[in-house]
């Protein structure tokens, strides 16, 4: 069988020391996260890895499973932004699970519009909730990631590439649409992503590189 999730992430025994010594915080500070999660099924991976499980939905170590694992390292309490409405089987103290929907399958004007009214309610829970760091995905709308609420960290998390491989565009089109990104990507103090092609967009974009990219490559499940 696997291991247990928790042992699936690797921390240090002072980790909730070092990650507040970081951000400029006092030992005994409340930590809070703010995790803007993408489609993906977060509260059903969040039931798993309650029972120190992992998903058996996914053939990888979700990534959801280590934020989790992660956060509880920490001593911190996290909000989740989720766009399906279910909510774990059983309360946590250090979590707390938002839904707030987001349409995805319309295009042209009405996607614009859609994306705008998902931004807007997103950052008005970010503003109500001031965390202390923001993990955001690279799917999330340009204007969500530039208008972030200031926060002492905003970690990108890369798990797609913005253009096919070796296959950057040159339209007026593509390139207006990139230049969206870079302006986003302003906002953004680290990014983890999950091949080196995304690392490697990400900083091509303007995004962070060097010490500040980190290459998470995703780990298959072994059962023995």
């Amino acid at each position: 069988m696997p291991e247990p999730v928790a042992r699936s992430v690797a921390m240090p025994p002072d980790a909730a020391l070092v990650a507040r010594q970081a951000l400029g915080m006092a030992p005994d500070a409340a930590l809070r996260i703010a995790f803007v999660a993408g489609p993906g099924d977060v509260v059903g991976t969040f039931d798993h890895w309650s029972q120190d499980a992992h998903d058996p939905r996914t053939p990888v170590i979700a990534y959801s499973a280590m934020f989790y694992t992660v956060v509880a390292a920490l001593d911190a309490e996290a909000l989740v932004v989720v766009e399906h409405a279910q909510q774990p089987a059983a309360p946590h103290s250090r979590f707390q699970f938002c839904h707030i929907p987001r349409v995805r399958n319309r295009g042209g004007i009405g996607y614009r519009i859609d994306a705008r009214n998902y931004t807007n309610k997103v950052l008005r829970r970010l503003r109500d909730y001031k965390p202390d760091v923001v993990l955001i995905g690279t799917d999330a709308p340009d204007a969500l990631i530039a208008g972030l609420p200031r926060a002492k960290r905003v970690i990108l998390t890369a798990h797609n590439t913005y253009w096919p491989m070796g296959q950057r565009g040159t339209s007026l089109r593509t390139r207006v649409r990139l230049n969206m990104k870079m302006r986003a990507l302003r906002r953004v103090h680290a990014v983890v992503n999950t091949s080196d092609e995304c690392a490697a967009q990400v900083a091509a974009l303007g995004g962070p590189a060097g010490t500040r990219s980190f290459t998470e490559i995703p780990q298959v499940l072994a059962a023995y």
